[in-house]
């Protein structure tokens, strides 16, 4: 540690300004190993492999008897563990509180929340304090359009993907009418302010008809376009773990300092050389974030509509010490109440117990061992870190890394006054060895294992009696997988806990002035998002893509995408350029899978491949065909999605699985589920399908056998998932209904079952859903149905966003109507109408709908928020039922009955 501690002070006193690189706005030096360049070096590398592969031979050939032993058993603990853990689950006894609450603590005089204005930049999203002065980069397309631009993309005009300075080159003479830099300038403004919560209103306004709902809702949608960047900006916070981290490492690096933590933006000038005041005001808005999300009970949950944990109350607490709030203010004192009246925070979880440790207010004694040895484990062996499902390895490294060099903050005053402040007994005198596996019951979900707990008591073992040489090489190794994925992501990082873990890892090893901390700094405003509530930091670098295909979609599915062709060129812009056009660099060493042809959730930036995300990308190319795309591109993309897929059919987020099930045995997030490896999923397995079928509709040529076989194998993995009361668990969203939805959609368009009205999967489907419909018509889940993996009544009554997700499924998997039984067909008919009426009826006079409970989750015991759904889903449901309505009729031919398929 001091060795890191003077190769830092050096960098800060060296004073040297970084200069330009096209990885970052800083140099710096790649962690990428450099490629053999002679002959040597080619051997050399080729011995080293064929030798690696000689022992891996040697080693498998004389114990393949004791690791299949080994791997019998963790396969039958395993199991009895799953049966444990879901019998806990399901007990959960907990229940939700509402996300949408009054706004406690408004906006301060000081920094009036209309001041704040959005910067979308292809995608990339950041909020500013006051206007700017500088021009936002890229946008080529909106620019090109504000200057005039009337021609739209055909075959004799330069793709996006080529670059847009031709239309802006090519853009006719402004003229009087319409000004078009001032209708976006209006966009923009109304956008902003939607997102800021001052346009919003609760008046309901009844439409005639579900054509004249669907009409008013889809140019609502269209008002909430970027009419630069042409995605759909939306918050994706939820967390109350997320925040925190980034005011951690703040607090670290400025040395408390707050004028240092929040101090002004270097990236933009204000008009009128107004001085940048954008640090002051987010930590006001934080503050405030925190103060709005505090429970009744004075404690935090572990998301917006959680119960208080003593993870998020203790962390939060903190973070709110740290940015300034005394310790006798009203609400800081109540959290204090909770944390001592819970027995301190002594029984956080474990990542709340390594933040706590990172800031030195907790004991690394205090936690299971994290060796950053781990990261030595070969390739072939279950454990090892590239085997892990890509969010768990990206954190347990930087974890690793601070775990093995016992990382400390210098004493600080403040530091000193929480240590008091957080436990019920002395700081000094707390067993801390005593409280490795001390969970607070209010957080523990998913509870450690047999098998954990005596691996971890091997691992203190080897804590006390470890090689110091072997350390040093693990710490190299385990720095070299951080910096790579800095690098590989522009900084941005995977995810928002990584990018606090690995900026401040990075200004421990190289210092604040370095290229790779800058770098870091100046990718920090992309996770941070404005809202009525105040600021926070959200789930990812934002949910663009995601959201953008969805609104696509939704406009598709009311067949108006025709009559708004200035927004769908515009949407077809940022699919374009979001799409990653290359593979990572060593990808292999690293762990990384190839993502030529992949769209992520959020921006090309960011780089990470999701499954469906891809094939949600890709539709959109493909519904919105009279847009020029690159075919070669479109091959890309359906190469990645292939890739992607598990050789029993499914399809996982990042990856395909690369590890047995039984990995985990060895979670120890305590709050959190099936985080170990990435398993296949209804949803993403649905995705990939749904648009497998549509490219081979528009491109039968292409790896026809290779796709009809993932469909077919990826619709039997899929309806293996079903449960025998006919639902689908949902993974990624609030929770049966999403993912009835999902599946159905896929069944619907790939064909592969010749009747879906009599297919016994479709209609137990359809049966689950009818029997949780409301007496209002709709639906409502809550997300414990997530957390205990059973349907679980909202206590709100039914959510719109449920409802539409429920009436599309049945709409889906209803099939033809003239291959119904006349009862069967009319209960479908009037459940799928009362939904639609609970849709219209909820409609606000802006066409808009209200946001209700959140209706997006992860790993279980995480919701997350999304509230583009409220405006996407409803149009679709009302697009689909619009066309729908006039097939479903009575029929026409005689009944038949299931005669095979899947």
């Amino acid at each position: 540690m001091t060795v890191l501690t003077k190769r830092r002070n050096q960098q800060n006193m060296s004073g040297d300004s970084p200069s330009m690189s096209s990885s970052g706005a800083f140099s710096f030096e790649s962690v990428v190993p450099k490629p053999p360049t002679t002959w040597s070096e080619h051997m050399r590398s080729v011995l080293l492999a064929a030798g690696r592969m000689l022992s891996l031979f040697l080693f498998f050939f004389f114990t393949w008897p004791i690791l299949l032993l080994f791997h019998g058993l963790l396969t039958l603990l395993d199991r009895h563990n799953r049966r444990v853990v879901l019998k806990h689950q399901q007990r959960w006894p907990f229940e939700s509180v509402p996300h949408v609450r009054p706004v406690r603590v408004a906006a301060s005089g000081e920094f009036p929340i209309e001041n704040w204005h959005l910067r979308c930049e292809d995608g990339r999203q950041r909020w500013c304090y006051g206007e700017l002065l500088n021009e936002e980069e890229g946008n080529t397309l909106g620019k090109a359009q504000a200057a005039g631009l009337t021609i739209l993309p055909s075959e004799d005009v330069p793709m996006v993907g080529e670059h847009y300075e031709w239309a802006a080159g090519n853009a006719v003479t402004p003229t009087k009418e319409p000004d078009m830099r001032a209708i976006k300038a209006k966009q923009r403004r109304f956008l902003e302010q939607y997102q800021l919560g001052l346009h919003n209103t609760t008046e309901i306004r009844r439409r005639a008809s579900p054509e004249d709902a669907m009409r008013d809702g889809v140019e609502f949608l269209l008002r909430l376009q970027d009419p630069y960047s042409g995605h759909w900006p939306n918050d994706y916070s939820g967390p109350l773990f997320l925040t925190p981290g980034f005011i951690f490492t703040k607090f670290i690096v400025a040395g408390g300092d707050i004028r240092k933590m929040f101090p002004p933006h270097r990236d933009h000038q204000h008009k009128n050389d107004e001085p940048c005041r954008c640090g002051e005001a987010e930590r006001v808005e934080m503050i405030r974030y925190l103060r709005n999300y505090m429970n009744k009970d004075g404690g935090f949950g572990q998301h917006t509509e959680g119960h208080s944990t003593m993870l998020g109350t203790a962390l939060n607490y903190v973070a709110l010490r740290f940015m300034g709030v005394p310790a006798d203010d009203a609400d800081a004192t109540r959290a204090r109440a909770w944390i001592r009246s819970h027995g301190g925070a002594v029984s956080v979880p474990t990542w709340g117990k390594v933040w706590l440790c990172i800031v030195g207010l907790y004991c690394w004694d205090g936690i299971n061992p994290i060796p950053p040895e781990l990261s030595l484990l070969p390739d072939w062996f279950p454990l090892s870190q590239g085997r892990l499902w890509c969010h768990s390895r990206v954190i347990s490294v930087p974890f690793s890394y601070l775990y093995g060099i016992r990382w400390a903050p210098e004493p600080h005053p403040l530091l000193e006054a929480l240590r008091q402040e957080l436990y019920t007994e002395p700081y000094d005198q707390i067993q801390w060895d005593q409280h490795q596996s001390n969970i607070c019951n209010l957080d523990c979900y998913t509870p450690l294992s047999s098998t954990y707990k005596l691996v971890a008591v091997l691992l203190k073992l080897y804590e006390k009696w470890h090689i110091k040489s072997l350390r040093r090489h693990a710490l190299e190794v385990a720095w070299s997988h951080v910096a790579y994925d800095d690098e590989d992501t522009k900084f941005i990082c995977l995810g928002p806990v990584n990018k606090a873990l690995d900026m401040l890892l990075t200004w421990i090893r190289e210092g604040e002035n370095s290229g790779r901390y800058q770098n870091h700094v100046s990718r920090v405003a992309d996770y941070i998002y404005m809202g009525p509530e105040g600021m926070r930091v959200c789930g990812y670098n934002g949910s663009q893509l995601w959201d953008t295909s969805f609104a696509v979609q939704a406009v598709c599915a009311c067949n108006m995408e025709l009559l708004y062709p200035q927004q769908m060129s515009l949407a077809h812009h940022y699919i374009d350029v979001a799409q990653v056009q290359k593979d990572p660099k060593s990808a292999a060493h690293f762990y990384r899978h190839r993502t030529k042809g992949a769209w992520n959730f959020s921006t090309a930036s960011q780089s990470w491949q999701v499954s469906d995300c891809t094939a949600e990308g890709l539709r959109v190319v493909l519904l919105l065909r009279h847009n020029p795309f690159s075919v070669s591109r479109i091959r890309d993309a359906v190469d990645e999605i292939l890739s992607l897929r598990n050789a029993k059919g499914g399809w996982a987020s990042y990856e395909p699985t690369r590890a047995p099930l039984y990995v985990e045995l060895f979670n120890s997030s305590d709050a959190f589920k099936d985080v170990m490896t990435d398993y296949a999923y209804a949803e993403c397995s649905s995705s990939c399908v749904h648009t497998l079928a549509l490219f081979r509709e528009h491109y039968p040529g292409y790896r026809r056998a290779e796709i009809n076989a993932a469909i077919r194998e990826g619709l039997k993995f899929v309806l293996s998932l079903q449960r025998p009361d006919g639902s689908f668990y949902g993974s990624w969203g609030v929770c049966f209904t999403y993912a009835a939805w999902i599946v159905a959609s896929a069944l619907c368009i790939s064909r592969e079952i010749p009747d879906m009205a009599n297919h016994p999967s479709c209609m137990r489907l359809i049966g689950f859903l009818l029997s949780h419909q409301n007496a209002d018509g709709g639906w409502g889940e809550d997300v414990t149905a997530s957390v205990r993996s059973l349907w679980v009544d909202n206590p709100s009554g039914s959510q719109v966003v449920n409802t539409a997700w429920a009436v599309m499924a049945i709409m889906s998997a209803a099939g033809e109507a003239a291959r119904s039984l006349p009862r069967w067909r009319e209960q479908i008919s009037v459940a799928v109408e009362r939904g639609i009426r609970l849709i219209m009826s909820r409609q606000l006079v802006t066409g808009d709908w209200a946001q209700e409970r959140i209706s997006g989750v992860f790993n279980g015991n995480n919701p997350i928020h999304y509230p583009g759904y409220k405006n996407t889903m409803p149009v679709w449901a009302l697009g689909m039922y619009n066309t729908w309505k006039k097939t479903y009729t009575a029929p026409t031919a005689p009944l038949m009955h299931p005669s095979g398929g899947i």
